[in-house]
């Protein structure tokens, strides 16, 4: 018994696990088996925790998992069944059961009387509250999805941070097992759009139609910020190791497909997170040579590349060229965010006062695709600032472990997300504010003194 369950954390705490999952969830995805993936990765994920003294097997499977809903399933109403439900109640159980198993068995609760000394906790705790009292003094309009919303945030931003902080154990590989498990995160979603491109039925006289690239967990908009959000990762891979070009290359093809989702604002802010990264990689990185050698050819590739079939990415990629710099609405919802943050500038007017965004969101309420203009209208100057104190708190942890070249590159990630939620919804869009929760956490966890 002993041997079985070294075998088990051998696997679980190891780099294969991720790789499992990764392949799990892109056959589900692909195949349309979302209870299958559910059952496997909640399962395997009670084993781990069962199993493991360290919460760091919890990582890949917490990140990874939404990405198995497909958008057949979706469109099947199959999400909003009793079957459903049933399953997410039991996935819930094992999820709650697991964690509350592995803190209590390997005696971490005392940990808890850590949580105020961290250089985030009350910044993230401040930001919950004013997320809590979002629309307090507009009680005409108040909804309900306003507590509802709030709630689901400081789940994944509190609640999370705060479970791997008490969980995982300070550990010198631990930021570099992050870093694995992103990467992997990364290549699930390139697989994923790969596969949602080559599908005849998004395709109109050669041009991709916009609106057919819909997973059954995001659109386009998704997909290409996620995508976004996880480059950096592969930079740092090109940087730190000796066959970095792997990486490059990896990096080049993720770029491509954030091409591919038409997502504007994605494209932004990944050619200008690319250029930082790439900056970085030839002035310091295993292979200098080796980097500079394939930015110089590739840019060049690139311009005769698209020169030669200029005529065929255009009409592909017309969406761009259609929209141009055009706001899709949005200066119409900002508009409407500054009057409604005017009506109500202390505690702002609730999460479900944002006007229609046209764009469906299920559990979530309209958004005013801007995270300034998101806090100031529906949290107030309560909120704002806030989430100011928290981002106070956030650049002040990484300007302390800047020489680290992982904090530096993850700093990259959190900075694509920001920048990203300047014109979409990321940081309010749950999952994305859980990779935002745990990659703060593990870098404050992993540069304590040992």
């Amino acid at each position: 018994m002993t041997k079985v369950k070294e075998r088990l954390v051998s696997f679980f705490d190891g780099y294969l696990y991720p790789v499992c999952l990764a392949l799990v969830i892109f056959a589900c995805h692909t195949l349309s088996l979302e209870f299958l993936a559910l059952t496997l990765i909640f399962i395997s994920m009670a084993i781990a925790l069962i199993v493991c003294d360290d919460m760091k097997a919890l990582i890949s499977p917490t990140l990874y998992v939404i990405f198995c809903f497909s958008y057949k399933t979706f469109l099947s109403g199959a999400l909003g069944s009793v079957g459903f439900l049933i399953v997410a109640i039991i996935c819930l159980c094992l999820f709650g059961g697991g964690i509350t198993y592995n803190l209590t068995v390997n005696k971490k609760l005392h940990r808890l009387k850590d949580l105020p000394k961290s250089n985030l906790f009350w910044g993230i705790c401040i930001l919950s509250i004013a997320f809590l009292l979002n629309g307090f003094f507009a009680f005409n309009s108040y909804q309900g999805i306003n507590i509802g919303f709030a709630i689901l945030l400081c789940f994944f931003l509190l609640f999370m941070y705060c479970v791997f902080y008490i969980g995982l154990n300070e550990r010198k590989d631990t930021v570099e097992y992050l870093m694995y498990v992103l990467y992997i995160a990364s290549l699930i979603l390139v697989a994923e759009m790969i596969v949602l491109i080559s599908r005849d039925a998004i395709f109109i006289n050669g041009q991709i139609i916009k609106e057919s690239l819909i997973v059954g967990w995001g659109s386009w908009n998704n997909i290409g910020g996620m995508l976004a959000i996880l480059l950096p990762i592969h930079f740092y891979y090109a940087c730190v190791k000796k066959r970095g070009y792997i990486f490059y290359a990896t990096a080049i093809l993720t770029y491509i497909s954030i091409v591919f989702t038409l997502s504007r604002a994605s494209l932004l802010f990944a050619t200008v997170i690319s250029a930082i990264c790439i900056v970085l990689i030839c002035i310091k990185s295993e292979c200098l040579r080796t980097n500079r050698i394939i930015t110089v050819c590739g840019a060049f590739f690139a311009l005769i590349g698209i020169i030669l079939l200029w005529n065929k990415l255009s009409t592909t990629l017309s969406s761009y060229f259609n929209q141009s710099l055009g706001d899709n609405g949005r200066f119409a919802l900002y508009k409407h965010g500054i009057e409604n943050f005017l009506s109500h500038p202390i505690f702002g007017g609730g999460f479900g006062s944002c006007a229609e965004d046209f764009f469906g969101h299920g559990i979530e309420p309209n958004r005013y695709h801007n995270t300034v203009i998101e806090l100031l209208a529906t949290c107030g100057i309560v909120g704002f600032g806030a989430y100011v104190f928290h981002r106070y708190q956030t650049l002040k942890l990484f300007w302390r472990k800047r020489n680290h070249l992982s904090v530096v590159f993850l700093a990259l990630t959190i900075l694509s997300l920001l920048l990203t939620s300047l014109l979409d919804n990321h940081f309010f869009n749950l999952y994305p504010t859980m990779y935002y929760a745990i990659i703060l956490c593990v870098i404050e966890k992993q540069y304590k003194e040992f």
